[in-house]
C-alpha cells in the first residue's frame, strides 16, 4: 500500500471536511463509525488528481458507491502509540501515520491454510522529510502466535488428539522483516515477512522465510495479476469514513502472486527440515499461494496525534 505526496493533500482536505461537516475533532477516538460522517462526498474530487496513487483512486471511487453504508471496526481505533516517531526536523503537518489492522482472513502457503485468528498490527509513516524528500518510515509489525488447527499434522481430524500433547501442538508467528513503498502505486505498502513455527520438537529456529529470502506480500484492494495456475482475485472496500481527525477504511485486501521459500532451522541440526517441507508443501512457487486479509486501516496526520 503506497502513499504519495497527494495523499497528504487528500488528508488535509478530509480533515478540513471534518470542520465543514460539523464533526467535532474530539469525536475521533474510540467512537463507533455509524456516528461519524462518510468521507465520500467531501473528497470525491481526490480521485481526479493526476498524482493520486492508483489505490487511492480506486479506494475513493468504491467509497462513493458505498455512500449509504458505514461499517464499525472490529478493533478499537484511535490509539496511535504504534506510530513510528518522525526524525528530528520533519514537519508533522507533512507526514501521515498509517495503522493497518489485520483482523481476520486466511494465509494459504503450499499445503498449509492458516486462519488468521489473532489480530496483526502494522504501522508506518509517510511524509516529506526536512530536505523535501518523500520518505516511508517503517513502524511495528505486531502479531501474537496463532494456533494451527491439527497441530504439526495440519489436519483438523486430529485436532483433539494433538491438543493433549505439547510436542504435537503447533503455532505460527508472522515476523516482519521489511516494508517498502509499492513503485506502481497500486497498494499502500509491500510487506516482507518470515513465519516462525512454534513447537518444542522443531526448536526455536524453525522459519519459513528469512531476512535474506522473505515472503513478500503486496496486498491490494484491487485485482491481482498472478502467474498460473492462480487466477486474478479482487479485494474490496466496504467503508471509508472520517472519524474525528482520522480516516478509517475497512475492507478486504488480497495477494495471490507471491512465492514462499522452504522452511529451515527445524529440529536438532535442521534434521526436521525435510519433514516440515514435505508436510507443508514447501517451497511453494508464485501462483500457488493466497492471502486474504480483512483489514481496518487508520490514517492520521502527525500534527493531529
Amino acid at each position: 500500500m503506497h502513499i504519495s505526496k497527494s495523499l497528504r493533500i487528500f488528508a488535509l482536505a478530509a480533515f478540513g471536511a471534518v470542520i465543514v461537516l460539523g464533526v467535532p475533532p474530539a469525536a475521533a477516538r474510540n467512537q463507533a463509525l455509524p456516528h461519524s460522517r462518510s468521507a465520500t462526498g467531501a473528497t470525491a474530487d481526490a480521485t481526479t488528481w493526476p498524482q493520486s496513487p492508483n489505490w487511492l483512486r480506486k479506494l475513493m471511487a468504491e467509497a462513493r458507491s458505498h455512500s449509504t453504508s458505514t461499517i464499525s471496526p472490529e478493533i478499537t481505533i484511535g490509539n496511535f502509540a504504534n506510530c513510528p516517531p518522525l526524525p528530528a526536523g520533519d514537519d508533522p503537518t507533512q507526514s501521515i501515520c498509517v495503522l493497518i489492522h489485520i483482523t481476520g482472513g486466511t494465509l494459504q502457503i503450499g499445503a498449509t491454510n492458516q486462519t488468521i485468528n489473532r489480530n496483526i498490527t502494522i504501522s508506518l509513516a509517510d511524509g516529506v522529510d526536512s530536505t523535501g524528500t518523500t520518505t516511508l518510515i517503517p513502524g511495528v509489525f505486531k502479531s501474537p502466535p496463532m494456533p494451527v488447527l491439527g497441530g504439526i499434522f495440519e489436519n483438523p481430524l486430529v485436532d483433539k488428539i494433538v491438543q493433549t500433547d505439547p510436542n504435537l501442538q503447533l503455532s505460527v508467528k508472522p515476523i516482519g522483516v521489511g516494508m517498502q513503498a509499492d513503485p506502481t502505486g497500486n497498494t499502500i505498502v509491500i510487506l516482507s515477512q518470515k513465519i516462525k513455527a512454534l513447537n518444542p520438537v522443531f526448536g526455536s529456529t524453525c522459519f519459513v522465510g528469512s531476512n535474506q529470502t522473505p515472503i513478500v506480500l503486496d496486498p491490494t484492494f484491487g485485482t491481482t495479476n498472478p502467474p498460473p495456475p492462480n487466477q486474478p482475485e479482487s479485494g474490496h472496500l466496504d467503508s471509508v469514513s472520517l472519524v474525528g481527525n482520522e480516516i478509517v477504511a475497512i475492507g478486504t485486501v488480497v495477494d495471490n502472486a507471491f512465492a514462499a521459500p522452504a522452511a529451515a532451522g527445524c529440529g536438532p541440526a535442521d534434521s526436521l527440515d525435510r519433514v516440515v517441507n514435505a508436510v507443508g508443501g514447501l517451497p511453494s512457487p508464485a501462483g500457488t499461494n493466497n492471502a486474504v486479509f480483512q483489514v481496518t486501516a487508520e490514517l492520521i496526520q502527525y500534527s493531529n496525534i
